[in-house]
């Protein structure tokens, strides 16, 4: 996904909840990798993460 700052945004308007920090990881010869964890308003853990290739 191309914000994963937006699509926690409309989990947590749903009832979703934050289930730790947005993490940015540089990935050698991958690129960067940017992820977080929210849940549904079940409980239900979801990974959101975007990938940006290298420059």
């Amino acid at each position: 996904m191309p914000n994963v700052e937006e699509k926690r945004q409309q989990v947590l308007s749903r009832g979703g909840s934050d289930a730790g920090e947005q993490v940015t990881l540089d990935i050698e010869g991958a690129g960067k990798l940017t992820l977080m964890y929210v849940t549904d308003p079940e409980g239900n853990i979801i990974e959101l993460q975007h990938w940006a290739r290298p420059e």
